[in-house]
């Protein structure tokens, strides 16, 4: 398993944290007054967006507030300021507005901005949860606190209770906590293990477009655990993966079409594939691409690296 709302949706099982996303995107936000603000963004004209959101803000509407917390965190209309997104932040949890709340807890937690303080982290996520009035902030805030129990941040180690709040999150549609759950199922972590919920976990976050949901289903159908074998449906999940930038589906794909499963064999897309997984960070890709360069044509090796660079990332 691989992350959310914060798409450095990241290298390693359970180690997905949420990427903030602006307030006028979620439900919850999709408010008349900030309608102009949502058309700017839209269109990518992220200096009007800032330009609206200030003056909503100095109106004091804790959304604007929290608006502008996301564009400053993620220097969007403004140079980057983590000390002015932390700011605008506390400003909308002052009044109580859970998407700010859900991320200063957050940044608490990694340590982005402030100083990492996990008791902190525990106080905003169940002030968000208290505060969430839609089933998209309290799925947030569950499956945010469901890491914390996971990883025995602030609080001890348990997951059991990790494994309730990702459910409680998981019933409410967050795709993110959806596919922990599978993987807590697949590993027997605070549930018993059954690789068939795996698999049904999966399958939900798969379907809500979630990239590490379909790099996990993927890998049961091409190992036949919890699903009958399907090379395929295989195929089909990791390239929806990775279409989405995932690193592991691209290693997979490799793996595919180096051995004609679910898919034509095709050494030069396979390496290709491997390229693409090492230009974004997979070193374990390497070994694979080098193992076929011994046997490509020069050539064929140019086509490779051509498809591997054609997103492009440089191998």
């Amino acid at each position: 398993m691989k992350s959310s709302r914060r798409a450095a949706l990241v290298a390693g099982a359970l180690l997905g944290l949420f990427w903030s996303v602006p307030a006028w995107t979620t439900p919850h936000h999709l408010d008349p007054a900030l309608r102009e603000v949502r058309r700017a963004y839209d269109s990518g004209d992220y200096s009007r967006a800032v330009r609206l959101l200030k003056a909503a803000a100095q109106r004091g509407d804790a959304r604007a507030e929290f608006g502008l917390g996301v564009m400053y965190e993620h220097g969007r209309g403004v140079s980057r300021d983590l000390a002015e997104a932390v700011r605008w932040y506390r400003k909308a949890a002052v009044q109580r507005e859970d998407s700010a709340e859900n991320n200063l807890g957050w940044l608490y937690e990694s340590g982005v901005g402030v100083s990492r303080d996990y008791g902190r982290a525990l106080d905003y996520f169940k002030a968000a949860l208290r505060d969430a009035d839609d089933d998209w902030g309290a799925a947030l805030a569950w499956a945010n606190l469901a890491n914390l129990y996971l990883f025995g941040h602030g609080v001890t180690r348990d997951p059991v209770v990790a494994a309730r709040d990702y459910r409680r999150a998981a019933d409410l549609g967050n795709a993110e906590a959806q596919n922990k759950l599978g993987f807590l199922y697949e590993r027997g972590l605070g549930v018993t293990r059954d690789l068939k919920r795996a698999a049904y976990w999966y399958a939900k976050s798969a379907a809500e477009g979630f990239s590490n949901g379909e790099d996990n289903l993927a890998s049961l159908y091409e190992t036949g655990r919890g699903v009958m074998l399907n090379y395929p449906a295989a195929f089909r999940f990791y390239s929806k993966a990775a279409k989405q930038g995932n690193v592991f589906a691209e290693a997979r794909l490799g793996q595919l079409y180096e051995h004609g499963l679910g898919v034509p064999k095709d050494l030069e897309r396979a390496c290709g594939w491997y390229l693409r997984a090492v230009a974004a960070g997979n070193e374990a890709a390497r070994d694979d691409a080098q193992r076929l360069r011994l046997v490509l044509t020069p050539a064929q090796w140019s086509v490779a690296s051509g498809f591997a660079g054609s997103t492009g990332r440089k191998p």
